[in-house]
């Protein structure tokens, strides 16, 4: 990315975070024409923007508990993202669900979801939903044990990184100044307006920004910045989700394929990912280094032994994963 201009002694907009989030207010706020500088204490998208299941969902699992409206607003902007802001770096991706008796939801097994959701899709972007028979299954996912039915959806899939980069030079364009690597140190409100103290790691030198918002921008570390705006620590659960990247097995086609852990039948996605498979993602609680998340042994065993339940004739081995990886997502309790 092209190295930012100084940084700015007044500003409309100090943003926290250089994750999509911050990244995505910053541009938002640069078009608008507000002064915007964005900082963020490590490197751009190193935190929980970057250890995902690189996908870009509508939220097919929200119907299942009747958030209609959230449903409705994520698909928009999936396709707004699809069809409008980032063509290059998001695209469709067709997920398959196997049909699995009794731990088919409650909401499919009617399908009411699925042709509600299919519905929106259709409405949007012109692709459909659809079902197929064990037939047909067994023809396009021949490493895929046998199952009697499967439904199918469409979302879509990014390289997160990416489209952060793509969302922070688009900002920088509009007029934003950002910096990675720089850091809050203490900030107060006047009543008019904030002055914030910030530290440049790079050149280790400080500099006095004011401000007339800040926005908090900063996912998990949210608790912590708040504190340093002088407000009340935030009650925030903190979700752990691990991953596994298996070497992709010839003929596995491009579709996902949701999957049940073994372990606690959450659905799993087993999703192409350039030459490989990424498969994800548990979910726990977490409390350890917010800088230092990693998978556990338990939860590695649970998704490729989840990943051969369902693939029993792909041929790979505990050998085969190439890397495990960990993000945390940050939840209002």
């Amino acid at each position: 990315m092209p190295a930012s201009s100084p940084p700015p002694t007044e500003v409309d907009c100090l943003i926290l975070g250089g994750g999509i989030t911050g990244a995505g207010v910053a541009r938002d706020a640069a078009m608008r024409g507000l002064r915007t500088l964005l900082v963020d204490s490590h490197d751009f998208a190193s935190g929980t923007s970057h250890l995902t299941s690189k996908v870009i969902h509508g939220g097919l699992r929200y119907l299942e508990h009747g958030h209609f409206r959230l449903v409705w607003e994520g698909i928009a902007e999936r396709d707004r993202l699809l069809n409008q802001l980032a063509p290059n770096l998001v695209i469709p991706l067709r997920f398959v669900m196997p049909f699995e008796g009794r731990r088919f939801p409650k909401w499919l097994l009617t399908l009411s979801g699925l042709q509600f959701y299919g519905a929106l899709e259709w409405y949007h972007g012109g692709r459909r939903s659809g079902s197929c028979f064990g037939g047909r299954l067994r023809e396009d996912y021949p490493t895929l044990r046998e199952h009697p039915f499967a439904v199918s959806f469409w979302d879509a899939q990014t390289n997160d990184v990416r489209l952060v980069m793509a969302t922070l030079r688009s900002a920088q364009t509009e007029g934003a100044t950002i910096h990675n690597y720089t850091s809050l140190q203490r900030a107060s409100f006047d009543g008019h307006a904030w002055t914030a103290d910030l530290f440049t790691e790079r050149a280790s030198t400080h500099f006095t920004v004011r401000a007339k918002i800040i926005v908090n921008a900063t996912g998990p570390w949210a608790p912590v910045t708040t504190q340093l705006l002088g407000g009340d620590p935030m009650p925030l659960l903190w979700i752990k989700g691990s991953h596994i990247l298996l070497e992709r097995p010839k003929g596995f086609g491009n579709d996902a394929i949701v999957i049940r852990s073994v372990r606690d039948l959450r659905p799993l996605w087993v999703i192409p990912w350039e030459t490989r498979l990424i498969v994800g993602t548990t979910e726990s609680n977490y409390t350890g280094d917010l800088r230092n998340v990693r998978p556990d042994a338990d939860e590695i065993d649970d998704l490729f032994t989840s990943f051969t339940r369902y693939f029993p004739t792909s041929g790979l081995t505990r050998g085969d994963i190439c890397c495990a990886y960990a993000g945390v997502r940050p939840i209002v309790d």
